[in-house]
């Protein structure tokens, strides 16, 4: 396999090369290029994911000061969430470590197979275009992940916020040889609400019954933090603007399906203030409908049609999208097409138009389009 030097491989993506350039942009870190490791092979992927969630729920219930013992938590993890709704319903929810003890459970109850699925979405892709040769690193972001805070609402039901940071993912990123970056998840800070209270008709809070009990997530970039979660999402892929990075658009909230993530004002703030980066392809999910359809999330790059997700085996969601993509992009570097911004206009090729109206129009992905091009090019 040919390998490409340093050298010729950022001459080749015509990426930002000065440190002036990005100083100007207001960015303070410089990538350093001369002490990362060589890019072997530019078309090779680092997923970085959710990886072994059970050593991540050790990490945290292991301790002698946890009121609910391991055993009965891996008794409600088997048992399925009637188990673990009743766990829920048991919790002194005053004390601050059950409840983090409880929202990290809920990110394994979620997350456990979610690196798993994602580099599954990205092997049947390359499947279906014959590419299967592809080198993927798979790295877990878990150590990133933290409970920031907890705060509660007017029924005193607890709100969770959960925090992703880039720090872990910086490092590894540092450290790895892969030219594409894929992210299937949102950097930044995530409330999680445990609704375990309810109001009775008297008035009064109590407890609800454990099959009422309800978790849920609030996408990071459906409420204020939009511009501050994507901007450390930005500001990661311009340190590294020799790798090619795909991430996720962001998916409706659990419950409150109405609350699309918007990424559309955030963007352009930082298009304006010169900080947006052509190596970053935001990715997003267009809902099939009997009449058309509707993007579930807004200001992607690009979109992936729920139907075609499915038909791979997944659940509709940006999780999947994004390997679905990082996979075409692969295969396009493998072409010999290595500046992003060209890597970008033949994926728009590969798409159809959607709402030519808008001032953000929607490009689809069009499967059969990406097949027709691999097979004549």
């Amino acid at each position: 396999m040919e390998r490409y030097t340093r050298r010729q491989v950022l001459a080749g993506f015509g990426m930002l090369a000065t440190a002036g350039l990005l100083k100007a942009s207001g960015l303070t870190e410089i990538a350093d290029l001369i002490n990362s490791p060589e890019i072997i092979n530019p078309s090779s992927i680092l997923v970085l994911d959710v990886f072994q969630a059970e050593e991540f729920k050790k990490r945290f219930i292991e301790k002698p000061q946890r009121v609910i013992s391991a055993s009965k938590i891996v008794g409600g993890l088997d048992g399925g969430n009637l188990v673990f709704r009743d766990y829920l319903k048991e919790l002194e929810i005053t004390n601050p470590e059950i409840i983090e003890e409880a929202v990290l459970l809920v990110v394994e109850f979620n997350f456990a197979e979610h690196g798993k699925r994602v580099v599954e979405a990205g092997l049947k892709t390359a499947q279906l275009f014959g590419h299967e040769q592809i080198r993927r690193q798979e790295k877990s972001i878990l150590g990133d992940v933290t409970v920031e805070k907890i705060e509660f609402d007017s029924l005193e039901n607890p709100i969770v916020w959960l925090t992703i940071s880039s720090k872990n993912s910086d490092k590894i990123i540092s450290e790895s040889n892969t030219g594409i970056v894929n992210l299937s998840f949102e950097f930044g800070q995530f409330p999680v609400l445990f609704e375990i209270n309810k109001q009775n008709s008297q008035g009064e809070i109590e407890r609800k019954n454990p099959g009422e009990i309800s978790i849920s997530f609030v996408d990071g970039y459906a409420g204020d933090d939009t511009l501050k979660n994507l901007s450390e999402l930005v500001k990661l892929a311009r340190k590294y603007p020799q790798k090619m990075f795909v991430a996720a658009g962001g998916n409706p909230s659990p419950g409150n399906e109405n609350k699309k993530p918007n990424i559309i004002k955030a963007r352009k703030t930082l298009e304006e203030n010169g900080l947006w980066t052509p190596n970053l392809m935001m990715v997003g999910i267009w809902q099939k409908k009997e009449q058309g359809g509707d993007p579930l999330a807004l200001g992607c790059d690009l979109y992936v049609n729920s139907k075609d997700i499915e038909d791979l085996g997944f659940l509709p969601c940006t999780t999947y999208a994004v390997p679905i993509v990082s996979e075409i992009v692969s295969h396009l570097i493998d072409k010999g097409i290595l500046d992003f911004n060209q890597i970008k206009q033949e994926l728009l090729q590969m798409s159809d138009l959607k709402d030519k109206s808008s001032r953000r129009p929607y490009f689809l992905l069009n499967l059969e389009k990406v097949r027709t091009f691999f097979v004549y090019n």
